[in-house]
C-alpha cells in the first residue's frame, strides 16, 4: 500500500484492509482482550487472553465469561455486566481475582469499554493483565515489613521486662508483708474471720494488678492481624502503664489529655501503641542523658472532621534542626549510635503512613521535640 494511502482516514480504505489492521492489533496485543455480548458469552478473544486463562480460543467462544470467575462471584459479576452494557454504571479499572483453567487463582488488572453497533447491539470489551507476580511481591513486602515491626518490638523486650519487674516490686513486697502478718495475728489470738477476709482481698488486689500488667504486656507484643476500632486515649494509657517503671526511674511525668472523651480510630492498635512507645522512650532517653529530674511528656488527642491528631511533646530541648523534617525518619539513622538499631522512627512512619493511612512529622516546640501523628477518625 502506498505510504500516503495509509495515512488516509481509515473509512476511505477498503473494508478488507480495515479488518486486517484491526485483527492484527487485536491479535498482537500483549494484553488479554475479550469481547462479550449481552448473554455474557465470549464472541471474540485474542491469543494473550487465552494464554492468561489456559484455554484455547475454541474452548472459550460461545461460553459465558463466568467460566473464568470464582463460583461465588458469578451473580455479582453478571449484574455488573448487565449494568455496564445498559449504561447504568461505568466500570472503573480495578483488580480482580479470576480462575485459571487449572483451578488456581489469578490476580488481574482489568479495564472495560462499551461498544454499541449501528443495529443497537451492545458489547463489552475487556482488557486484562496478569499482576499475580506484583501481588506476590506486594504480599512479600508487607510480610517482611510485619517481621521488621515485630523484631523492633522484640528488641524492646529487655527494657519492658525491666519495667514490669519494677512495677511488680511493690505488689510483691505488699503480698509478702501481708502474708507475714497472718502468723503473728494467729499467735496473738487476734486473727478473726474479718481480718482474714481483709488480708485475702488485699492480696487479690495486688495479684489482679500484676495480672493486668502481664495482659498489657502480652497485648502490646501480639501483632494486630486485622484492623479494629480502638479508643485512642485508652491505647496511649496502656503504653503509659507499661512505662511506669521507666518514668519513675527517669523522674519524669507523663500527661494524657483529649479535647473530647470518646475518640476512636480504625486501624492496628498494637502497632499504634508501638509508635507511641517509641516516641516516649526517645524522650526518656534524652531526660536521662541530660540527668534532669523535671522531665515532662504531654500527649494530647484532638479531632477534626475525619482525622485525629495526637501531639506528643517533651521538654527535652528539641531535635537538631539538620535532622528535620525527614532525616530523623530515615531507616537505620540514630541520634544514639551506641544504643538501638535506628529503625524505631522509620518503622513509626511506616506504621502510620502505610498501614494506618495517616501521617507523622516531627518539629521543635517551645521546650523540646513535638511529634504530630494524624490517623483516621472513626465516629461511632
Amino acid at each position: 500500500m502506498p505510504h500516503n494511502d495509509f495515512l488516509q482516514p481509515i473509512d476511505q480504505q477498503s473494508e478488507l484492509t480495515t479488518l486486517q489492521i484491526l485483527q492484527g492489533v487485536f491479535e498482537s496485543a500483549q494484553l488479554g482482550i475479550c469481547i462479550t455480548d449481552s448473554s455474557y458469552r465470549y464472541v471474540k478473544v485474542n491469543r494473550a487472553y487465552c494464554d492468561l486463562y489456559g484455554y484455547t480460543e475454541a474452548e472459550l467462544l460461545g461460553k459465558p465469561f463466568t467460566l473464568v470467575v470464582p463460583p461465588g462471584d458469578h451473580e455479582r459479576l453478571e449484574k455488573l455486566h448487565d449494568d455496564f452494557l445498559s449504561g447504568r454504571v461505568d466500570e472503573i479499572a480495578q483488580h480482580w481475582t479470576v480462575r485459571h483453567r487449572s483451578g488456581r487463582d489469578i490476580d488481574i488488572y482489568a479495564t472495560a469499554g462499551r461498544l454499541v453497533t449501528p443495529g443497537g447491539h451492545a458489547y463489552k470489551i475487556t482488557t486484562a493483565a496478569d499482576v499475580s507476580e506484583l501481588k506476590t511481591l506486594q504480599k512479600q513486602t508487607e510480610y517482611q515489613q510485619a517481621i521488621l515491626i515485630q523484631q523492633a518490638k522484640l528488641a524492646e523486650v529487655g527494657a519492658m521486662v525491666g519495667a514490669i519487674a519494677h512495677q511488680w516490686q511493690q505488689p510483691v513486697n505488699a503480698i509478702a508483708l501481708m502474708t507475714q502478718t497472718l502468723p503473728l495475728l494467729l499467735d496473738q489470738g487476734t486473727l478473726t474471720r474479718e481480718n482474714l477476709n481483709s488480708h485475702v482481698e488485699q492480696v487479690m488486689q495486688q495479684i489482679r494488678f500484676m495480672s493486668q500488667t502481664m495482659n498489657d504486656f502480652r497485648d502490646f507484643y501480639l501483632p494486630s492481624r486485622e484492623q479494629e476500632i480502638f479508643h485512642v486515649s485508652d491505647a496511649i494509657a496502656t503504653v503509659r502503664d507499661l512505662l511506669q517503671g521507666q518514668l519513675l526511674k527517669a523522674k519524669a511525668t507523663l500527661e494524657i489529655s483529649a479535647s473530647e472523651p470518646l475518640l476512636y480510630s480504625r486501624g492496628y492498635p498494637s502497632e499504634f501503641k508501638q509508635v507511641v512507645l517509641n516516641i516516649i522512650n526517645n524522650a526518656l532517653d534524652i531526660f536521662q542523658e541530660q540527668q534532669r529530674h523535671d522531665g515532662h511528656i504531654a500527649i494530647k488527642v484532638e479531632p477534626d472532621e475525619s482525622m485525629l491528631t495526637i501531639s506528643i511533646r517533651d521538654n527535652g530541648g528539641g531535635i537538631p534542626v539538620e535532622l528535620l523534617p525527614d532525616r530523623i525518619f530515615e531507616p537505620f539513622f540514630s541520634t544514639k549510635p551506641d544504643k538501638g538499631t535506628g529503625i524505631g522512627l522509620s518503622l513509626a512512619r511506616t506504621i502510620i503512613e502505610e498501614k494506618s493511612g495517616g501521617t507523622i512529622r516531627a518539629e521543635n516546640g517551645p521546650e523540646g521535640a513535638c511529634f504530630l501523628v494524624r490517623i483516621p477518625r472513626h465516629i461511632r
